[in-house]
């Protein structure tokens, strides 16, 4: 898929004229509460001094305002320092902060430690309040999870895959995926609903081994009446290719997902291609560019689903592009910024690779498979460890076995061909070249990582 790579702001020079009325408003709200604050003082004036409270009356509001988030976000946060695995983290956080935030603030009203231990109803009430809030998001008393529009109050659905950024999109706007296809979605998303608590789980919860391709994918639903509901789902990979054998093939989906269809081409600024050991800035005039970009599209509008997830890219055009914050809202508030996206070159893309050859004079390599590869170091986490372990494969026939079944990766943006890629290990290959040997990383797909597994032990 299209993802933002990197992104670089330019001519990003701060203006007064942009800002006047956010310090206009901000002004107005400092006299006012200058205003509030005087008529209060006037009120209650100076005999009150050395007391933490002017209004002792407001000391139970106060106390519930500071001590129910308080507890809230302790125990929100306990459960994210142990990476969303420990739940009972949670409870013992709301108890913890609830205590705690709740002491301090009596201490400070009394200016005397033993207020650590008063009103201990209202302590314990503070402590119920939040675990009440806790469990009304928790347990999805709302059903806002659970939410799916009956079809006739759908207009559309915008189906968005792993690590998308929200407003990144520059081409026109997404229109969503709508009729039969839409239908399918449908049913497809009832099972991702009913399996999201678990699927959750397991990312968060399970082995790096149970929750591997386990992703999270973004739904907005695009409603009759004008209104977005936007959720996310965790998807286990059997869902993944359900949603995607529904959707990928459709030049909705393809409109909506790689930009180039619709996009302003006269933003581009750079196109770099990536292949076999080779990485290159094209040399070519707009019309040049314009022809790569056609026949490009004219390929990429027949790849279907199955060619996605079983066939690995030999290599991607990176193209870099402007996006002025008047064109999309993720860039706001700045001059000018660039960003680029990566667009992928597969095997079956012969006309493509015939103009990149002949037109554009690129020596395009689709394989690996006459590259000179000496060795291959296989590496990966071990389990439940921040430790690496590796194994090296030297066996010269092992490796032109497999050479045709590797993908290039030095500057391969990997999000967009999670299907056909194991990332599970990383792999470095060292290759002869003119000047010595040289190391490159490089991909595969799970039956090759596999087969490499068998040629040696992790250490």
């Amino acid at each position: 898929m299209m993802k933002v790579r990197f992104i670089v702001f330019r001519n990003n020079v701060w203006k007064w004229e942009e800002h006047i009325v956010h310090f206009a408003a901000i002004g107005v709200w400092i006299v006012f509460l200058l205003i509030i604050n005087y008529l209060l003082f006037e009120r209650r004036a100076s005999e009150m001094a050395g007391k933490a409270m002017a209004f002792p009356r407001w000391n139970p509001v106060i106390r519930f305002l500071l001590v129910i988030p308080g507890a809230v976000y302790v125990g929100l946060g306990l459960y994210a320092v142990s990476f969303t695995s420990f739940k009972p983290w949670i409870i013992a956080g709301v108890i913890i902060g609830g205590f705690f935030i709740h002491g301090v603030i009596e201490c400070i009203y009394r200016f005397d430690v033993r207020g650590l231990w008063s009103n201990k109803r209202q302590m314990l009430a503070s402590v119920a309040i939040s675990f009440l809030i806790v469990a009304f998001f928790w347990m999805d008393l709302s059903g806002f999870d659970k939410y799916l529009p009956r079809e006739e109050e759908l207009s559309s659905v915008v189906v968005d895959g792993p690590y998308t950024i929200d407003g990144h999109f520059w081409g026109k706007q997404r229109n969503g995926i709508t009729g039969d296809t839409m239908k399918g979605t449908l049913k497809i998303l009832d099972k991702i609903i009913g399996e999201n608590d678990n699927n959750k789980d397991i990312l968060d919860s399970g082995t790096s081994e149970e929750a591997r391709g386990y992703s999270s994918y973004r739904f907005n639903y695009r409603l009759q009446n004008g209104r977005v509901e936007k959720r996310e789902y965790i998807l286990s990979p059997k869902l993944q290719d359900e949603i995607m054998e529904q959707v990928f093939d459709t030049m909705e989906y393809k409109k909506d997902t790689y930009a180039l269809y619709t996009a302003d081409w006269s933003l581009v600024t750079d196109v770099e291609i990536s292949f076999p050991t080779c990485t290159e800035m094209l040399d070519m005039t707009k019309e040049q560019r314009s022809e790569l970009f056609r026949i490009y599209l004219e390929e990429h509008s027949s790849l279907d689903y199955k060619t996605v997830k079983n066939t690995l890219p030999f290599g991607q055009l990176m193209i870099s592009h402007k996006v002025g914050p008047s064109d999309n809202n993720y860039y706001s508030g700045m001059a000018e910024a660039e960003t680029s996206d990566a667009y992928y070159l597969y095997p079956s893309f012969k006309k493509t690779i015939k103009y990149l050859r002949e037109e554009l004079k690129v020596d395009v390599k689709t394989s690996m498979k006459d590259i000179s590869i000496t060795s291959l170091n296989v590496s990966r986490y071990k389990e439940n460890s921040e430790d690496w372990e590796s194994l090296d494969i030297y066996d010269e026939e092992f490796i032109d076995s497999i050479k045709e079944r590797l993908c290039y990766g030095d500057s391969l943006w990997l999000y967009g061909v999670e299907q056909a890629v194991d990332t599970s290990v990383d792999i470095t290959a060292t290759v002869k070249t003119e000047s010595g040997e040289e190391s490159y990383v490089v991909y595969t797909d799970s039956e090759t990582v596999e087969k490499m597994k068998q040629q040696g032990t992790f250490e």
